[in-house]
């Protein structure tokens, strides 16, 4: 704790001790700690340098006053002087983003373009050399993605060389995909292109969905040309005929639904063909020969099979087998022997 100086003993006519006169000394050469108070004021002609047990230095009484200048305390050296109050001021932050008089934002570096005299709240967040034009929309990033002016509501997350020229279209990423289609998805992949409205294209390599609401989730050189269209993946699928409308390739490769193929659908395999309605082909190298038929290359049943029966038998082809209601629940089995169908005698 620190001491106070004392003038106790100090008196005319009285002698003066050592202690008496050493306790200043003491004090200001800082050999003991002393609380000093001034009641003046206090000159120094040298320098003033200040230290505190407590790491705390305290000014009293100091007036809220306006002027040009302030102190500045330098902590490497201790130093205490004065700078003019513009000198100390901190600097205006500077954005790293560009803002236009409609709301628009762009990055200040990147060289992207951005209309901003006249998009109105549409963002480049990063990136360089993209360029956007559509209202409401958004480039997250990436390299020469490109958002034209007739496609508002828009969103490129990133990639390279994207386009979208359709409305509230979304291309998540990837390299040279191209959306003109509104409402419609490409997720990623390399030089997919979307002209069917909300279709839909999750990956792969030179994918084309011109079918309204239609879907390709992978694979490469897949067309989906019909509406309500689904193609799962694999290589060289085709619907290729707007007359399909909800029809399906699950996988495989070179399969094909052509014209009056409608809702039908090729279920894996290589090579197979449907050009009937509603036909299904579960196999390889098979072509439809028949509507709402299905078509494989060989069948396993593992227990049994129950064929509808017919009345009257009707009309066939050559090879066909089917079961004709005899009445009274009996069952008769007919061959189609290319000419008519001729009853099978089943041995008791």
């Amino acid at each position: 704790m620190a001491c106070t100086l004392s003038n106790t003993g100090i008196a005319s006519g009285c002698a003066i001790l050592s202690s008496q006169i050493s306790q200043s000394v003491d004090a200001f050469t800082k050999a003991d700690a002393y609380n000093i108070e001034l009641s003046g004021s206090l000159s120094v002609t040298g320098s003033v340098a200040f230290s505190s047990s407590n790491n705390q230095f305290i000014i009293e009484g100091i007036l809220n006053s306006t002027q040009d200048n302030l102190l500045s305390y330098n902590c490497s050296t201790g130093n205490v002087t004065f700078v003019c109050c513009t000198a100390a001021a901190q600097p205006t932050p500077v954005s790293p983003y560009i803002t236009g008089s409609f709301c628009a934002i762009k990055p200040v570096e990147g060289t992207n373009t951005l209309n901003a005299s006249n998009t109105c709240f549409a963002t480049i967040g990063g990136g360089e050399k993209n360029s956007l034009e559509g209202n409401y929309s958004v480039i997250g990033g990436g390299q020469c993605n490109t958002i034209n002016s007739n496609s508002p509501f828009t969103f490129i997350g990133g990639g390279c060389e994207n386009v979208s020229s359709g409305d509230c279209t979304i291309v998540v990423g990837g390299i040279c995909n191209c959306s003109t289609a509104d409402n419609s998805i490409i997720v990623g992949g390399d030089n997919n292109k979307s002209s069917g409205r909300c279709s839909f294209i999750g990956n792969g390599i030179n994918n084309l969905s011109n079918g309204c609401f239609s879907t390709i989730v992978n694979g490469c050189n897949i067309t989906a040309s019909a509406d309500l269209t689904f193609i799962g993946g694999g290589a060289n699928n085709l619907i290729i005929d707007d007359l399909n409308p909800a029809s399906s390739i699950i996988g495989g490769i070179e399969n094909t639904i052509e014209i009056r193929g409608g809702c039908g659908a090729i279920i894996g395999g290589k090579e197979n063909i449907i050009c009937h309605c509603q036909a299904f082909i579960l196999g390889s190298c098979i072509t439809s020969s028949a509507q709402c038929t299905t078509h494989v290359n060989n069948l396993n049943i593992g227990c049994t099979t129950q064929m509808q029966l017919r009345d009257p038998i009707g009309t066939g082809a050559a090879g066909m087998l089917t079961v004709c209601d005899a009445g009274g629940g009996v069952a008769e089995l007919y061959f189609h022997n290319g000419t008519t169908y001729k009853k099978v005698c089943l041995v008791p």
